[in-house]
């Protein structure tokens, strides 16, 4: 029958026009790439559904100023057991077949700017998660439709399971200073099988709803992670919530007023787990939260120089419909000691964080031990009236400020 049908394809090929022959010669080259595929079918007695893995229950206590790219924590963990996955080609022959690993339901793109590893958000501000294989190279799971090699093996019966090393990050963002704890929700991870040859192809009867990512990928399994270790934001108060600084009133003064007691106490309810620890290590490996940061934010513009041009540290503007002409100046340190320079030696730095420990004295550098809580201390603080205009003009004199307190 192939003589026969050569015969004819030959002598179309004498008699044809150039643009019919070109058409058959692509028809023949078809016929043949079809003879060398192979159909791969695949076949288990375990259901693709997804299933919800926990992650294994660890205290982590985190803030914002901990530094981007931290590891929070990090597990090694068997999420498939063994899933019996057989498949046979047709012809049957030397083919092969590729088992592969792949993530879906992320929730934005993937981060590669740590090597070796792909980081994706989680539904927390500012947490990010990553899955490596334990298996192959500790290669990086990609999202679909990128994918990882796990395998590349001859048809058969195969018994499946799926070691992976999850990890938690701190990524850029703010995370929120919510109740705690907070459970994290990470991607699914499967794994199934996709054929290795160019030309081979998945039985598409077997390519069911439950089964199909793709027409070339067959799923064997699907996890879900689910972040059930308890999180817990580390922020502390401030023993007063909101405090009155009067500054006194003051007629025709030089330059500045005398320094005020500005001083407030930091309590910190909130156990120190630590962070960076692994494999549901609650305390041994975590590595402790360093001593408290405090951040003070200005509520309204700062100012880096008065009228002669001196350079003021620490200084905040008035808010807008009273006096005019002068500023707020912050310190850090007792107000009986603050000197009577234009600038304090330690002016308040704003929207950066600065450790407690160096502020206090004796305060210790690290929160131990792990699970217990911070040591509340009083911070002592001075503020005073500054002139910034040449002509300032009188009226009533407000500014504020917030601060906020977490465990780094």
């Amino acid at each position: 029958m192939r003589k026969y049908i050569g015969a004819i394809i030959y002598r179309i090929f004498l008699l044809a026009p150039v643009r019919e022959v070109f058409f058959i010669i692509s028809l023949c080259l078809s016929y043949g790439a079809k003879i060398n595929a192979a159909e791969i079918t695949c076949s288990s007695g375990s259901s693709p559904a997804p299933v919800n893995v926990e992650i294994s229950p660890v205290n982590v206590t985190i803030s914002s100023h901990i530094a981007d790219y931290t590891i929070l924590y990090t597990l090694q963990q068997r999420i498939v057991g063994d899933v019996a996955a057989y498949c046979f080609s047709t012809p049957a022959g030397g083919n092969v077949a590729i088992t592969a690993n792949t993530l879906t339901n992320v929730l934005g793109s993937a981060d590669s700017s740590q090597s070796g590893y792909l980081i994706f958000p989680t539904n927390i501000n500012g947490i990010g998660i990553s899955v490596n294989s334990a298996s192959a190279g500790n290669a990086a799971i990609p999202a679909w439709p990128s994918y990882q090699v796990a395998s590349t093996s001859p048809m058969g019966n195969t018994w499946r399971h799926q070691n992976v090393i999850i990890r938690i990050w701190k990524i850029p963002g703010d995370i929120p200073d919510s109740a705690s704890p907070v459970g994290i929700v990470g991607p699914t991870v499967l794994q199934g099988i996709m054929p290795a040859g160019p030309s081979d192809y998945l039985n598409p009867s077997t390519m069911t709803a439950d089964r199909a990512l793709s027409a070339d990928f067959w799923i064997i399994s699907q996890r879900n992670l689910m972040g059930t270790a308890n999180y817990y934001i580390g922020t502390c108060n401030l023993k007063k919530g909101n405090q009155t600084v009067l500054l006194g009133k003051h007629f025709n003064f030089n330059r500045f007023s005398e320094w005020r007691d500005a001083s407030f106490d930091v309590e910190c309810p909130a156990k120190a787990w630590g962070y960076g620890g692994n494999n549901n290590v609650n305390s041994g490996e975590n590595n402790p939260n360093r001593a408290p940061s405090i951040k003070v934010i200005p509520y309204s513009s700062t100012i880096v120089s008065d009228y002669l041009a001196n350079a003021l540290n620490g200084t905040i503007a008035l808010d807008a419909g009273g006096a005019q002409g002068y500023g707020v100046q912050l310190a850090w340190g007792d107000y009986s000691t603050q000197g009577s320079g234009v600038n304090p030696a330690k002016p308040v730095t704003f929207n950066i964080p600065i450790s407690l420990n160096s502020l206090v004295a004796g305060y210790p550098a690290t929160i131990t031990p792990i699970g217990s809580t911070a040591k509340p201390a009083t911070i002592k603080m001075a503020a005073r009236f500054i002139q910034t205009e040449a002509i300032p003009q009188a009226g009533p004199a407000r500014a504020a400020v917030e601060v906020i307190v977490n465990y780094e």
